[in-house]
């Protein structure tokens, strides 16, 4: 079979090529790319990936890419490039964003990382083994930054093999370099390898090729001509020592047939557009494998023709394509943007796999309801999958008592309820497949237990377990208990839905009594936010009900709402002598049946310690009689000569306390 191939990253030499630009108008979006891929025989597999842009990831799979496995994600080391061995069993990981290598001698299931190669601030972005037992990684050196070529002999101490190129102005006199190599590949034998990338020394907006050949394993490196300029290189495929192609922002490769003494561009036939090719892998001269952006997958089985016949495949999925690996003749894997996996077994004629971000899948197999109170020790077993996605990353259980408090990881009952256990694999070579985990719960006290268990993926996306065991409580928070709107108003009634301190979302809510026209039910949204609207004529005290479901307890809470009346600005003379009675009424909204009471409150306007100010001086309520759509207190008063005001106000029990909208004013001579 071919030898497996480090996978060049278009993702790494676009954040290069952003750190030496800072006025680019072009930037990187991250959407959790799988950026390359790497297959040591026809079982084991390894895909490195970032779940945010900044982190890395490292999956796994024994059984040709059928499932993954991932590694917890690396913090703060972009994983940009992996390269597995032909011994099945080791494997090396690049970190993008610093000179470290991460490095697995359990075909996965294990990592454990590298100080810095060169103890310099350098990237890395691919990897070759070449004879001699020689390692080679390229990337660039530097802030500059330099391109850059360093090896190990023999699992010896990494030197740097090439750093450049040098660059003069017209005086002869050195000027910085700007150069990086995105990727390196190696012809089968390992004596024949190329290493490409890009120099923007002249010109920071043109791409001027790096192309670097090695005919002696790695003892000596030359650089190869191709033209003045070229799209921007992100990666090479070597077929046999003669031939290699070299892949482009663009729709053409470049090619050489006679071991890289001429280059030409080679036209991807159907590579409609200019979308970047991002990845290219080839097994001999003739067959190789292309992927790049908008999901464009193209083969061709006699690459080494004048004009070779393509196969262009723009329909499976729309995401970036990030890395490929033609495992042999007919089953090849490309991964990409978005969680995509995508695989074939017939030579590209149908693909299946992971084309999207989608969370893991995670169950509880033991201990059932009945019996997690068993013993004194509970063993919570389980399963969990990501289907055809990059793969389980972790399992954590949580358990809370009948009291309410949960276990942490240190064994103590606590009130929070962030308290998640990691779980552990039945065996680490299949995963999280089956995982467990044995938690002392000899304190637990209230009569029950309540466990739960949730997956991550090695991207970030959680998938939970319904809870086993007494069914959590639920809690309905309103936001307000209390509400008081205007006469004719409405009021939203808001609040959250949660159990065990976790929000709840998806689930229905209803208020009783309902009010027409408004919905009498509310599915909470992701965060267990609910809202409905009531118009009550007096006031009513709503029950927010939540039925409860599989995973939770009914529960219910309750919110009072009370409507203002509306009460007309007292009617009164202008003007009235302080010899006669006369008499002041306010309409009241809505009738009362029962009449009702209004109150009159009479303020003149005196003169206290040299200053006029309105002082009260007498109140007066009257019952209100009832009209056709109204009720009216009407009081008979006699007032003292003066400058006087007037205001009306209604309580009873079923409206607030309402003032008349205004004060009347008027004089009593």
């Amino acid at each position: 079979m071919p030898q497996a191939r480090t996978i060049s990253r278009w993702l790494a030499l676009a954040m290069l090529a952003a750190a030496l630009w800072p006025t680019a108008a072009w930037a990187v979006a991250v959407a959790k790319p799988l950026n390359a891929v790497s297959f040591s025989d026809s079982a084991h597999g390894y895909i490195a990936g970032s779940p945010n842009g900044v982190d890395g990831v490292l999956s796994w799979t024994h059984n040709g890419g059928d499932s993954w496995h991932a590694s917890l994600p690396v913090s703060n080391l972009f994983m940009g490039a992996v390269y597995a061995s032909v011994d099945g069993a080791s494997a090396s990981a690049l970190a993008r964003n610093y000179d470290r290598i991460y490095e697995s001698a359990d075909s996965g299931v294990s990592w454990s990382g590298t100080a810095s190669l060169l103890s310099r601030t350098d990237s890395l972005s691919g990897m070759a083994h070449l004879s001699g037992n020689r390692r080679v990684v390229v990337g660039n050196l530097g802030s500059g930054p330099e391109a850059l070529i360093a090896s190990s002999v023999n699992n010896a101490a990494w030197a740097i093999d090439f750093h450049g190129p040098v660059h003069t102005d017209a005086n002869g006199d050195p000027v910085p370099t700007r150069a990086g190599f995105s990727a390196i590949d190696a012809a089968p034998g390992g004596s024949v390898a190329w290493a490409v990338g890009n120099d923007w020394t002249s010109n920071n907006q043109a791409f001027e090729p790096l192309i670097y050949v090695t005919a002696n394993g790695g003892s000596s490196w030359a650089r190869q001509a191709v033209g003045a300029s070229t799209p921007e290189i992100t990666c090479v495929a070597a077929g046999d020592a003669q031939t290699a192609f070299i892949g482009r922002r663009s729709s053409s490769l470049l090619r050489t047939t006679d071991g890289g003494s001429n280059w030409g561009a080679l036209p991807i036939t159907g590579w409609t557009g200019t979308a970047a090719v991002n990845a290219i892998d080839a097994s001999d001269a003739d067959h190789v494998l292309v992927v790049g952006d908008g999901g464009r997958i193209a083969w061709s089985s006699n690459a080494s023709a004048a004009t070779p016949t393509w196969s262009v495949n723009t329909t499976t999925t729309t995401n970036t394509l990030l890395g490929v690996q033609m495992i042999d003749a007919s089953n090849w894997i490309v991964v990409g943007d978005n969680e995509t996996i995508l695989r074939t077994a017939d030579g590209g004629a149908s693909w299946v796999g992971s084309k999207n971000l989608q969370a893991p899948t995670v169950a509880i197999t033991s201990p059932d309801s009945a019996n997690v109170l068993a013993s004194p020790t509970i063993s919570i077993h389980g399963t969990s999958s990501d289907g055809r996605g990059v793969g389980v990353a972790k399992v954590e259980v949580r358990v809370q008592r009948g009291d309410g408090l949960y276990l942490n990881p240190t064994g103590e009952w606590v009130v929070s309820d962030n308290t998640w256990i990691q779980a552990d694999p039945a065996d680490p070579a299949q995963g999280l497949d089956n995982w467990g985990k044995d938690l002392d719960v000899s304190s637990a006290i209230g009569g029950s237990l309540t466990v739960w268990a949730r997956a991550t993926d090695g991207l970030g996306l959680v998938g939970n377990a319904p809870s086993i065991g007494a069914k959590p409580a639920s809690v309905i928070t309103p936001a307000r208990t209390s509400i008081t709107i205007n006469y004719h108003g409405t009021a939203s009634i808001t609040g959250t839905l949660r159990s065990g301190g976790i929000l709840l979302g998806s689930k229905q809510v209803r208020v009783s009594p309902a009010s027409s026209p408004y919905a009498s039910t509310f599915v909470t949204d992701a965060s267990g936010n609910f809202a409905f609207t009531v118009a009550p004529s007096a006031k009513v005290t709503y029950t927010l009900i939540f039925d409860g479901d599989a995973q939770t307890k009914a529960t219910a809470a309750l919110v009072t709402v009370v409507p203002k009346v509306k009460l007309n600005t007292p009617v009164v003379p202008r003007t009235v002598r302080h010899t006669r009675s006369f008499k002041v009424y306010s309409d009241m909204y809505p009738k009362h049946a029962s009449g009702g009471r209004i109150t009159f409150y009479f303020q003149r306007y005196l003169k206290v310690r040299g200053h006029y100010t309105w002082v009260a001086k007498k109140t007066v309520s009257a019952r209100a009689v009832t009209y056709r759509s109204w009720s009216r207190g009407t009081v008979l008063v006699r007032l003292a000569a003066g400058k006087w005001r007037v205001q009306s106000k209604h309580s009873d029990a079923d409206h607030a306390t309402t003032y008349s909208a205004a004060q009347k004013y008027f004089t009593v001579r």
